[in-house]
């Protein structure tokens, strides 16, 4: 199973950064995860384009979903496309369809309810979903094939639910908006990279990767204080970073109009055997 970023950032896409963005590859499937602002542009710019078998919405905040209207625009227009599933909790999408509604968005997407404990396949991925606590109805999925398991948190607080949803992944994909502290009235719903490591490590997963930064947070800030807190194998997301689920190095690289993989100069460790 192969993962790679499009974006990784939260609140406003930045030159360097659009929010949200997670390609999910395995056995000629390809669902894309969480098409915040700026994603499609990353998509896109990807050589070749990939398309699209699904899409999942962890959440309906615009961080997660601006880029769907504009998205479905683009798969109605290839030869052949079916209408799109996109997996979401209720309702979540009902405004940005709204705002984006045409007989062309119409058309595109098959919207699929994702709710708590739901189980869904998609070619050769299993997707189980977990509502965590957020502002508005937010799904965490775990989603597994071949025997590896990518766990993503989407936004959400520290809650044991995160801990069994990431329990023993390969791969924990954690948002961590911020560095070390979480602002107060934002703690029940938002995390920190500290909190992420710490899911990792009760979690055991394989690897950590720090993702949803804010714009004013350094990679190198949120990276340091997740290793404060003894977390050995974690990187911090941004666009091209892919991860081959289940290798001794998984990283690469993935950018427009190259060569799809490229070596990461300092590869993640292997996962520790268990």
């Amino acid at each position: 199973m192969r993962l790679t970023i499009l974006g990784g950032g939260t609140a406003w896409p930045t030159p360097a950064r659009a929010c949200g963005g997670y390609l999910v590859e395995h056995g000629g499937t390809t669902v894309l995860l969480d098409p915040g602002h700026g994603v499609l542009v990353q998509l896109l710019a990807l050589d070749p384009v990939p398309r699209l078998d699904a899409v999942v919405v962890s959440h309906g905040h615009l961080d997660h979903c601006a880029d769907l209207p504009a998205l479905l625009g683009w798969h109605a227009g290839r030869p052949g496309a079916d209408a799109l599933p996109v997996l979401a909790p209720a309702h979540a999408l009902d405004d940005v369809l709204a705002a984006g509604r045409s007989a062309v968005v119409r058309r595109a997407a098959d919207v699929v309810r994702l709710g708590d404990g739901d189980t869904v396949e998609l070619g050769p991925l299993t997707l189980e979903a977990a509502l965590l606590p957020h502002q508005v109805p937010t799904a965490g999925l775990r989603i597994s094939a071949a025997g590896h398991v990518l766990a993503c948190t989407g936004d959400s607080g520290p809650c044991q639910e995160r801990v069994t949803l990431a329990k023993g992944a390969d791969v924990l994909l954690a948002e961590a908006t911020w560095a070390d502290r979480v602002p107060a009235a934002q703690a029940w719903f938002l995390s920190s990279a500290r909190q992420a490591a710490r899911l990792g490590l009760a979690a055991e997963v394989g690897h950590t990767v720090l993702t949803h930064a804010h714009p004013d947070q350094a990679p190198a800030a949120l990276l340091a204080a997740a290793r404060s807190e003894g977390a050995a194998s974690v990187l911090a997301a941004s666009p091209g970073l892919g991860l081959e689920l289940g290798s001794a190095a998984p990283a690469w690289a993935r950018r427009a109009n190259r060569d799809p993989v490229q070596a990461v100069p300092a590869p993640v460790p292997p996962r520790r055997a268990r």
